[in-house]
């Protein structure tokens, strides 16, 4: 009688993993994806997205070459807007804003350099080696700002994003 018990529940369990190892769970086709609930939501316009946030943001048409490609909050309180271009050395670049005074980067990279420059009264500080940078933060007026790009650029880059946003 336990041998029988035994070679049932191998049984189940050859046919419990037989289910788990199907074409179905590797590829995520035909179920619902687990993980975690993308937090972004996307919008057609800008006016949409600050209605969306509750607060305003001026921000460039294009950043070094590359157009908007989508215009995103997060959670109701963060606009994100991505820049790309296939064209632009698939440089993708993100801008963010939030009100407050917290680092909305999202970017947890150690950088070798790490300058603080006080740009018209703005302490803006610039994430890179040597003498490009892949990303920068910014506060102005109780508002948090931050700029990732793929491929590094020139502090001027930077700079002139400052001054462009609001």
């Amino acid at each position: 009688m336990k041998k029988l018990i035994a070679i049932a529940l191998c049984a189940l369990c050859l046919v419990s993993l037989a289910a788990c190892g199907s074409k179905e769970a590797e590829t995520g086709e035909g179920s619902a994806e687990l993980g975690m609930v993308n937090p972004f939501v996307t919008y057609d316009t800008m006016e949409d997205a600050c209605k969306a946030a509750g607060f305003d943001f001026e921000a460039p048409e294009t950043i070094e070459g590359c157009p908007i490609e989508s215009i995103q909050v997060m959670n109701n309180s963060l606009i994100q807007i991505t820049y790309y271009d296939a064209d632009a050395d698939g440089n993708r670049v993100v801008l963010r804003k939030a009100a407050g005074v917290d680092d909305i980067s999202g970017d947890y990279n150690e950088y070798p350099t790490v300058s603080t420059l006080d740009y018209n009264g703005v302490n803006v500080i610039l994430r890179g080696e040597n003498d490009t940078f892949s990303g920068a933060i910014w506060k102005v007026d109780g508002a948090s700002y931050s700029v990732r790009f793929d491929v590094p650029v020139v502090d001027a880059a930077i700079l002139a994003i400052v001054d462009a946003v609001k």
